[in-house]
């Protein structure tokens, strides 16, 4: 059973529930140092739930690509229940202004999918049912 899953995990310029804003080429250097990206369900590490296929910086946000191989999570994603998409990190560089940190660059650990996004247009924009 894979569920496959496209959308975006961070958007570049939007202030989040939590006053963060991540500034465009924030995950350039993690990028190109991490060859792999845990997936996992509610930022957990001990619930893994798939695997990212491809994690790409482009104008808008953090666009990613993954199959989904929790046999639980199945129907919520395909129903539309479970759509949110974020990311954890570590803070390499922000600055701050007007109460608002502004994320410059960060060492992105893992992305999760996960029931309340802290960014409302993090989510998942396409659900495909790819049952093997």
């Amino acid at each position: 059973m894979t569920v496959r899953i496209e959308g975006w995990a961070s958007l570049y310029d939007v202030v989040d529930n939590d006053s963060d804003l991540v500034s465009p080429g924030a995950f350039d250097d993690s990028l190109k140092i991490r060859s792999r990206i845990p997936m996992l369900f509610n930022h957990d590490p001990s619930r893994p739930c798939g695997v990212w296929k491809s994690v790409t910086s482009k104008d808008k946000g953090l666009w990613v690509v993954g199959e989904v191989t929790d046999p639980d999570l199945k129907r919520p994603l395909l129903d539309k229940s479970l759509f949110g998409l974020s990311i954890g990190y570590n803070t390499k560089l922000s600055s701050k202004d007007n109460g608002i940190r502004r994320l410059l660059k960060v060492d992105l650990i893992e992305l999760s999918i996960v029931s309340v996004p802290m960014c409302y247009g993090c989510h998942i924009t396409k659900t495909l049912d790819w049952t093997r």
